[in-house]
């Protein structure tokens, strides 16, 4: 019995779909072991108590991600940065980020919490400005690695301090706003001002 051999063309297409499956499948695993890792590490990291001190260099900086940190400074004036695209449920905002001084001269940003859209304009929320002395306590994050989407930098690195505690109710933090979701949306991504400036004490 004779068998006809397979034509050219649709082989090629059989062997590159099927590389390309094999490929996909070997990625999905690859990344389910790197977010189970992160979870173990978020969780090992949660079970410490906060730290006195923010590590100094970078390496150590790193190893200490998602640990909590407090920490003392004074706000940087008049300077807000908003980060976007971020939702609360279906509604589209803003993070907002301040820089706080600390006393050994690092500056570090810290993730305040969440505004609407209509609430970006500091004018529109007065009650959510911030200045002079503060102590809070704060997760640390680092950067992410860079992929070929991730834009050049136009400022230095600076470690970013999550809020980890309402203080008024007017401000809502990122960890409530997932616990709300139930699941993560487009991350950092992510009426009133609403989130918490941690735990925060003015001196």
């Amino acid at each position: 019995m004779a068998f006809a051999r397979p034509k050219l063309v649709p082989l090629i297409f059989f062997l590159a779909g099927f590389g390309l499956t094999a490929a996909l499948g070997t990625w999905q695993v690859e990344r389910l072991h790197w977010k189970e890792g992160v979870i173990a590490r978020i969780a090992q990291a949660h079970g410490q108590p906060p730290m006195a001190t923010l590590p100094q260099d970078e390496a150590s900086l790193e190893a200490k991600k998602f640990y909590f940190v407090r920490l003392r400074g004074s706000w940087v004036p008049n300077v807000e940065f908003d980060l976007t695209p971020r939702y609360y449920g279906e509604e589209f905002g803003y993070w907002i980020i301040s820089p706080l001084k600390l006393a050994d001269g690092r500056t570090v940003l810290v993730n305040r919490g969440w505004v609407p859209a209509q609430k970006k304009d500091i004018a529109k929320r007065p009650q959510t400005r911030v200045s002079g002395p503060a102590e809070l306590t704060g997760m640390i994050r680092t950067g992410n690695e860079r992929s070929w989407f991730t834009p050049e930098e136009r400022t230095g690195e600076e470690p970013l301090v999550r809020p980890r505690h309402r203080r008024d109710g007017r401000l809502r933090p990122p960890e409530e706003r997932r616990a709300r979701n139930g699941r993560s949306r487009r991350q950092a991504g992510r009426g009133a001002f609403a989130g918490a400036v941690g735990r925060q004490h003015q001196a």
